[in-house]
């Protein structure tokens, strides 16, 4: 299942399957309103095939072979790059054409494929029950992607997890190591016998280097007394 990356982003469809109408249909009445529809515009548009505004199971599985190519979006089928969709370019049959070229003048623009309504509040959509969180059960990309949003693992998103505002990693606590003291003798080389006597609170033998409470180094003459 496709990744999650944006809540601004018009997301493209792609499971045009028995599986993916279920998904959609949330109230189970047969057909995907716009308000069930949580995808760009142009997946609605090109599977909407009579234009009422509803996708039936019928048209969401192709039945009638009206788009035969409807995984291609406008910038794939624009394949000169002039900003419109001409016969030609065009994969679907000729009345699915006709029924997008709004004006008739045998192109599709940009304008005429995405339609005329704006693209929906994502969060508002996805939250079908409107109780203003998103379950797993509302969420129609990949589960990782729902994990990655979810911060405080409760299986619900918030608007601002769902928009990401908060959606930093998460650090665990990490232990610390504190390496003990280390000294350098006059060759420049690490002594690891003179290391272990260095460590808080070991006894040095006579001569040996010891740490002090703060970490300075002090000799312990042998026999000597302060």
């Amino acid at each position: 299942m496709r990744a999650f990356d944006s809540d601004e982003r018009e997301c493209r469809f792609d499971d045009w399957t028995a599986r993916g109408f279920t998904g959609l249909d949330h109230n189970r009445d047969g057909r995907i309103t716009r308000d069930e529809w949580h995808f760009d515009r142009e997946g609605f548009r090109r599977a909407d095939h009579n234009s009422d505004g509803v996708v039936s199971r019928a048209e969401f599985l192709n039945e009638d072979q009206e788009d035969d190519d409807r995984d291609d979006r406008f910038e794939d089928l624009d394949l000169n790059r002039d900003n419109r969709v001409s016969r030609n370019e065009w994969h679907g049959t000729a009345a699915r054409f006709t029924a997008l070229d709004a004006n008739r003048d045998g192109v599709i623009t940009r304008v005429e494929m995405l339609g005329p309504d704006a693209p929906s509040e994502l969060f508002s959509s996805v939250d079908v029950n409107r109780d203003r969180v998103i379950t797993s059960d509302e969420w129609h990309w990949s589960r990782a992607s729902f994990d990655a949003r979810d911060l405080d693992r409760n299986g619900r998103l918030t608007r601002e997890e769902f928009n990401g505002a908060a959606s930093q990693p998460v650090r665990s606590a990490a232990l610390t190591l504190v390496l003990p003291s280390m000294t350098v003798p006059s060759a420049g080389k690490l002594s690891p016998a003179r290391t272990r006597n260095s460590m808080p609170g070991s006894s040095a033998e006579a001569g040996s280097i010891r740490s002090s409470p703060l970490g300075s180094s002090t000799r312990a003459e042998s026999g000597a007394s302060e």
